[in-house]
């Protein structure tokens, strides 16, 4: 696949609606347009965070690696039994 391709796909997946679109929709009628920056800097921030380790590599050693990838999900249901807590 070219760069071209993948980039068409990348924004055609990211202007399509979602849980996202439903967040800040909810966050401006809940709390006015002052709620729409914050909101849309964390999902932007999360964007960053799941997208640069695919684009450094990550998602393929993950692919070739069950334990690596093992490890991932264990540190992730760690992190999310945490924030539980």
């Amino acid at each position: 696949m070219d760069v071209a391709t993948f980039l068409g796909i990348v924004v055609v997946l990211a202007i399509t609606p979602g849980a996202d679109m439903a967040l800040v929709m909810r966050n401006v009628l809940a709390h006015g347009f002052r709620a729409l920056w914050p909101t849309m800097a964390g999902i932007i921030g999360g964007f960053a965070v799941h997208i640069t380790p695919c684009v450094a590599g990550l998602s393929v050693v993950l692919r070739d690696s069950d334990v690596a990838f093992t490890s991932v999900k264990l540190l992730g249901a760690a992190w999310l039994a945490w924030m539980g807590i």
